[in-house]
């Protein structure tokens, strides 16, 4: 069992002029606790539930500061040792909720369709070149009630006293689920990826010529992320919010390493060589060349292996 006690001040002055604070205060006490129950030697369950209580700086385009996060998480699970310590892992399943901090609203209106609105057609085409009042919708809100829920497994495998596999899986479902706006309802937050897979092997030479020497290579899949979403319209000209995403992605990386004393310090030489898949980076929209057509494919940008060599010390 434990308890966290936070005390949130936040104060901030608009557009960084000394004038009048605008004052955030906010205080909570967030306990966490949990449970485990060994049902064999090999098996045992565990549950832990826990609160939370988080700052954010986020402000609209008026310069509206957002509330803070306020959290509650319960998760459950199971943890197995199986063959002697040569199979363990954990698999569990988590459910967060959380009220407050900032959401994107592309229904909202901004300071730009405020300014829009005072001014005349001929001074809209200067500021605005090309675009319409529904093109500079958009602004962040206070964030509705969220829920996010899934699981996640790690599993490692020691064949050998040299040899060791991890494998790891999560799953996640985010979106809002109650607020005010029902059309951002269902909405997941910009970054959110559903699945993500990743492998990692070592083997540790013990003696020959190799001793103290180790190997390794690892892998890690992601899915889409998604980037946000921008108004537009269907086929049967209805205002439609448009998800739009990064594709996945996959990196593989090796690595090596010499273990040795220096003085009688236990030291380390490691050589990392990372992004072996030279997995692209992405930027912008591509263009669609229709007006009403909204750009849902990113640029791509090259990338090349990064090598890096690290040198360890302990003292």
């Amino acid at each position: 069992m434990a308890i966290n006690r936070k005390n949130l001040k936040l104060v901030q002055w608009a557009n960084g002029q000394a004038t009048t604070a605008n004052t955030t205060e906010q205080s909570k006490n967030s306990p966490m606790y949990g449970v485990m129950f060994d049902v064999t030697k090999e098996v045992s369950l565990f549950a832990v539930h826990a609160t939370s209580l988080f700052p954010t700086t986020d402000k609209n385009s008026f310069g509206t500061q957002m509330p803070p996060v306020v959290g509650e998480s319960n998760e459950v699970g199971v943890k197995v040792e199986l063959l002697n310590g040569k199979i363990s892992g954990t698999i569990s399943y988590y459910k967060i909720d959380q009220t407050g901090g900032s959401q994107n609203d592309p229904t909202a209106n901004s300071l730009n369709t405020s300014r829009w609105d005072t001014m005349t057609p001929a001074q809209r085409e200067v500021a605005f070149p090309g675009r319409t009042r529904s093109n500079l919708l958009g602004d962040l809100v206070p964030g509705a009630e969220q829920e996010s829920k899934g699981y996640e497994a790690d599993l490692i495998f020691q064949p050998t006293r040299n040899w060791q596999l991890l494998f790891s899986y999560a799953h996640n479902d985010q979106k809002v689920v109650s607020a005010a706006n029902a059309s951002t309802i269902g909405q997941s937050n910009t970054g959110s990826i559903k699945n993500q897979f990743s492998v990692l092997t070592k083997f540790s030479f013990d003696q020959g010529p190799l001793k103290n020497t180790y190997v390794g290579v690892g892998f890690q899949v992601a899915g889409r992320a998604l980037q946000g979403y921008v108004s537009t319209f269907n086929a049967s000209n209805q205002a439609i919010l448009l998800p739009r995403y990064n594709p996945s992605t996959f990196y593989a990386e090796v690595f090596g390493g010499y273990r040795f004393k220096i003085h009688g310090y236990n030291t380390s030489l490691q050589l990392n060589v990372k992004n072996l898949t030279q997995q692209d980076e992405f930027v912008g929209w591509r263009a669609t060349g229709t007006r009403n057509l909204v750009a849902t494919r990113r640029y791509e940008v090259p990338t090349q292996a990064q090598y890096s060599l690290t040198l360890g010390l302990d003292f």
